[in-house]
C-alpha cells in the first residue's frame, strides 16, 4: 500500500481522485494549498505526490522544492486543469 498526497484546490477532482486511489488499495490524503501540503509534510511520509501547478497560495512547484529535501526521494507527478498551463506545456514538449 502506497501513501499518496494530492495537492489540488478543486474539491470535486480531489474527492473522485482520492476515492479511486483508495479503491486501488492505497491511502490518499488531500491538501488544497501549498501551506496545507507543507503541514502534511511535517507529520506524514508519502510515497507519491500529485501536485497541481496552480494553487491559491502558490504552485505545486513550491511544494516540489520541499519534497526534494525529503529522504527516499518520493515520486512526484504534476497535474493541472488550467488550460493556459496545458497549452504552455504542450508547446514546450510538442
Amino acid at each position: 500500500m502506497k501513501n499518496i498526497l494530492v495537492v489540488d484546490d478543486d474539491p470535486d477532482f480531489t474527492d473522485v481522485f482520492s476515492m479511486i486511489i483508495d479503491h486501488l488499495g492505497h491511502h490518499c490524503s488531500v491538501a488544497d494549498s501549498v501551506e496545507e501540503a507543507r503541514q502534511w509534510l511535517k507529520v506524514e511520509q508519502f510515497d507519491h505526490f500529485f501536485l497541481d501547478f496552480m494553487l491559491p497560495d502558490g504552485s505545486g512547484v513550491n511544494v516540489f522544492s520541499d519534497i526534494q529535501s525529503l529522504p527516499g526521494r518520493p515520486r512526484v507527478t504534476f497535474i493541472t486543469g488550467n488550460p493556459a498551463v496545458k497549452q504552455t506545456i504542450s508547446r514546450l514538449v510538442g
